[in-house]
């Protein structure tokens, strides 16, 4: 029950809240095998991870009840809730798809062929092939992953408490676990999931090299960014840009209307998820409270 109505509810593009996230970020799938998945007076409750539990406030104006909530835990929250303290913005990056390829977007023909024209062509001359992410793929990305951990880690500009260093391989066998015609035999612990997600994973190789994956869900006709990690060490310094234009223009093709390639963490990452014609969706949390 619970699982049907979770599905159904409206995220309005937000990154956060899309299913996709809930899932690969928060464990929404594996909380709900677990009966650890709570909705309430227009929340979503995750109660995975001990101590604390993850709180999605979908349309709540409960006022104790979210009151309640936010001494345990911050509250996220798709609307502003002006009943509760501590506010902040939880600012995302998206992009609408029919935008960032409208020729009308780019201030003359030099940005356009920058932007849309030279990516491609790059790629092509370059011998990159992209390909959809498959089960015999996965030793190669589990190693791309690990040097790219290694490197992220190494790398002094890298805010090492906030970087996921295994949630990207999490979202890649997520995508294989939803598509596979037979359950993975690497990934046992997917077995039963209670939603079904529509995960899509792609593959770049340069020869037979993979230097990049890219997971994303889709939910209704949004794309959600939650994996992208890139052979920056031995690879092109551009080649995360031009896959970037590839694989929109892919989703494109497929009726995908919204892009929301989540929150942008530091200066580096607002360029690189700017560098398109974009604009912000916003949603909101409040600071959990705690008692005295």
């Amino acid at each position: 029950m619970i699982a049907s109505v979770i599905s159904e509810l409206d995220n309005k593009g937000v990154h956060n809240f899309s299913l996709g996230c809930l899932d690969s970020y928060f464990e929404l799938n594996s909380g709900i095998q677990q009966n650890k998945v709570f909705w309430q007076h227009g929340v979503v409750i995750i109660k995975v991870r001990k101590p604390k539990f993850f709180v999605f406030s979908y349309d709540s104006r409960d006022k104790v009840f979210l009151e309640n909530c936010q001494k345990e835990s911050a509250v996220y929250s798709i609307d502003p809730i002006p009943e509760l303290s501590r506010e902040s913005k939880f600012k995302e990056i998206a992009y609408d798809l029919e935008k960032v390829f409208d020729p009308e977007s780019y201030p003359n023909s030099k940005k356009r062929h920058q932007r849309l024209v030279y990516p491609l062509r790059w790629l092509e001359k370059n011998g990159v092939t992209i390909s959809e992410l498959v089960e015999a793929d996965y030793a190669g990305v589990e190693k791309l992953h690990k040097e790219w951990v290694a490197a992220k880690m190494a790398d002094e500009k890298t805010f090492k408490m906030m970087f996921p260093t295994g949630r990207y391989l999490r979202c890649c066998r997520f995508a294989l676990a939803a598509n596979a015609v037979e359950q993975p035999t690497f990934f046992e612990d997917v077995v039963g999931v209670k939603i079904d997600i529509d995960y899509r994973g792609y593959v770049a190789r340069m020869g037979d090299r993979i230097v990049s994956v890219r997971v994303v869900s889709v939910q209704n006709s949004c794309a959600y960014d939650l994996a992208f990690f890139t052979d920056t060490w031995n690879a092109p310094s551009q080649l995360s840009n031009y896959l970037d234009v590839y694989i929109l223009k892919a989703l494109k093709e497929k009726g995908i209307k919204l892009f929301n390639c989540g929150s942008a963490l530091n200066s580096s990452l607002k360029t690189f998820k700017t560098h398109l014609p974009s604009k912000e969706v916003v949603s909101y949390m409040y600071s959990r409270v705690k008692e005295e």
